[in-house]
């Protein structure tokens, strides 16, 4: 009886120790779980700001390209324009220059 009972002691004494080692294992385990909690919403946080990036830099991008039309569209129209100008003093020169020549003769 007494060695049944010296087994039956034994016994629960292993189960206590195990019984810490579990309750210590889920105590890491939590605070792993707790750490990759924190590190997954760095990670989500720094997802955020690198897709708000990204939109921002697609947007300036867009933007960048629509001021180049707009300012070949502005070139394209004073180019124009001072050809004109230009047609009109040589037409206004070669007037005065033939004016000139009448007077002179």
């Amino acid at each position: 009886m007494n060695e049944e009972i010296h087994k039956k002691e034994t016994l629960i004494q292993v189960l206590k120790r195990e019984n810490e080692n579990l309750f210590k294992e889920n105590e890491n385990l939590n605070r792993i779980n707790s750490n990759l909690t924190r590190v997954n919403e760095s990670y989500s946080s720094i997802k955020d700001d690198i897709d708000n990036l990204n939109r921002n830099v697609s947007n300036n991008f867009n933007n960048l390209n629509n001021n180049n039309r707009e300012l070949v569209k502005k070139i394209e129209y004073n180019h124009l324009n001072m050809s004109n100008d230009l047609k009109e003093l040589i037409s206004t020169g070669s007037s005065i220059k033939e004016d000139l020549n009448n007077k002179l003769e």
